[in-house]
Order: C-alpha cells, then structure tokens, then sequence
C-alpha cells in the first residue's frame, strides 16, 4: 500500500495525513490568515457554508467570543456545518479556528516600545503601560477557552505530581506557578537549571503533570523538555502566547494568552501579563477543585510566611541593623 503523503500546513492548521507511529509534518510559518481564507473560500461553499460564511463576515469583530451554538443560530445552519465549515478552510475544528481569528482580530495592538513617543512625560509612559497590559488581559479573556481551563485543572488536580518547565522570559512565572501550587499542597518541582530540567523531563510517567511555559512556544529547549515528558506518559500542558507554535505539538492541552512577543523582548511586563492571568485563572479552578484541602493547606502555609513577618513597632528590632 503507497504511503500517505504528509500534509504540509499554514499557521491554524495541522497535520492529519501521515504514516502509523510517525510524527506530523507541520509547517510553522505563517501562511493566509483565519478571515482571508473565509473571504477566499466562495466559490466551493454548499448553500448552508454560504451562509455561515456571510454571518462571520459581518460580524468579524465579534467572532472570537461566539460560541459555535451563537454563529449556527445566527446562521441558521447546523453546529456540524459549522464544523465541517472550518476544516474546510484547513483547521481542526471550531475552537481553532476561533483561536486563529482571535489573534488575527488582536494582532493590532501596539508593543509598548512602539506606542510610546520620545517626548511622552513619565505620567503618559505610566498611562500608556496600564492601557496595554489591560488591553493584554482583555484579549485573553477573548481566547481563553474555558473548558480548556477546566480539562487542565482537573490534570493538575488528579496528578502523582506537577513538573514545571520553562526557560528566559517566562521563567519568572514559572516560579510563581511553583508558588502557588506548593501553597495549597501539590507535589510540584520547578529547577532554574536547565541540566535539571532535562533530568525531570526524561523521568516525567504517566500520572505525572508537565507544565510548560513558553512566549513564542517555539523555544527549542522548552519544546524538547515537553516532547520528552509526552514520550515519558506525562500528561503535558502549555501556556504559551503562540498560537499552534512547536510547543503545542506536544502538549495534550494549550491554553494561549493573546498577547504576541514578535520575538523583540523589552523586558516589560507587557509580554508576561497575558500568562500571569491564564497561570491565575488555572490556579483558582484547581484550588477550588481540591477544597477544602486547599484552603487548609493555604491557610498552614500562611502561617508560615506570616511568622518571618515584622508585623508590629517592637516586633522583630533584635539584629536589626541601627
């Protein structure tokens, strides 16, 4: 029997079409955008496609917080026309192809080195931060998938154990996440070094959580450490601004931030902010999922950062320095 040829595909889509044991083929640079392809996409439309491609058209700005259930009604088509629709135009499925138009439909807001002018005072350098790590957050919410959350909590919630792994910009969260999930008692790991990274990589089993956080998802360290941690049995996550970059090819569950690096990191916070709300959002949904160990154990380690404390005038003034 001939093998299959595989499937070289844009950004938003994946490959699907490949020999039995073998990885995919995936093309990572950008190709036609989510909205060009439904522009383009006329002449091949069933009469039911036609009009699903009519209602995404006018309401262009609104598409990436639909539900699939929202565009069939307004549509008046099927949730599977729908469906077959979107992998007509190379996606996967709906939620994909939402993603895709997502960051398609964000892909305008200005990085903090470009929206601020050389004369700007420090009080509009101050405004014009908060505008766009609100903005950031915002178009999160936007792309942010809530059963995604949801499937990645209860892995979390469920797991022997929680291998963190990270490199550069998003090592800073990666820490945090640490933070949060040692405060309500999971058995989680995070190793700044990357010789130890690898080390808990290549020991990651099943029933095992790796989390990874990368900005471009396309770090290559990062996306070896995940590939190694799937091949161990790991359940693998990652939260990643990369919309279907290399990391997500192994990673059972992606949940993205909107906010694209372009790979020119400046070392704000603007970068970051988008992955600090999905971190903390994530983190909430487990917490309230392991209640009420969680909330005791929070309560325990509390305790603990509050007893180093100085908390009173007196308290503490012995081996101070004068």
């Amino acid at each position: 029997m001939d093998k299959p040829t595989p499937v070289r595909i844009e950004s938003g889509a994946r490959a699907t079409e490949t020999d039995e044991g073998r990885e995919p083929e995936v093309d990572y640079n950008l190709g036609q955008s989510a909205l060009t392809r439904v522009r383009g996409s006329g002449a091949t439309l069933t009469p039911a496609e036609k009009r699903i491609r009519a209602y995404l058209l006018s309401h262009v700005q609104s598409v990436a917080r639909m539900k699939i259930s929202d565009i069939a009604a307004g549509a008046s088509t099927s949730k599977s026309s729908i469906s077959r629709f979107c992998r007509k135009l190379g996606y996967r499925d709906f939620g994909e192809f939402r993603l895709a138009v997502a960051q398609e439909t964000f892909s305008g807001v200005h990085h903090i080195h470009g929206a601020i002018d050389a004369g700007d005072s420090v009080g509009d350098i101050i405004r014009k931060i908060c505008a766009v790590n609100v903005k950031a957050i915002e178009n999160t919410l936007a792309v942010l998938i809530p059963e995604n959350v949801e499937r990645a909590a209860k892995a979390i919630a469920g797991a022997e154990r929680i291998k963190i792994f990270s490199v550069g910009g998003s090592e800073a969260i990666a820490v945090d996440a640490y933070h949060k999930f040692l405060r309500i008692g999971l058995d989680c790991s995070f190793q700044m070094d990357m010789r130890f990274q690898e080390m808990q990589a290549v020991l990651c089993k099943p029933g095992e959580v790796a989390l990874a956080f990368s900005m471009s998802g396309a770090e290559r360290p990062v996306v070896n450490l995940m590939k190694k941690a799937k091949e161990g049995g790991a359940t693998t996550i990652c939260i990643t601004n990369g919309l279907d970059s290399p990391i997500t090819k192994y990673s059972d569950i992606s949940l993205y931030g909107a906010f694209r690096e372009h790979f020119h990191y400046t070392g704000t916070v603007e970068s970051r902010i988008a992955q600090m709300y999905v971190l903390d959002c994530l983190f909430v949904v487990v917490a309230m999922m392991t209640m009420p160990e969680s909330v005791e154990n929070l309560e325990k380690t509390t305790a603990v950062l509050n007893a180093g404390r100085i908390t009173g005038e007196s308290d503490g003034k012995e081996g101070l320095p004068e």
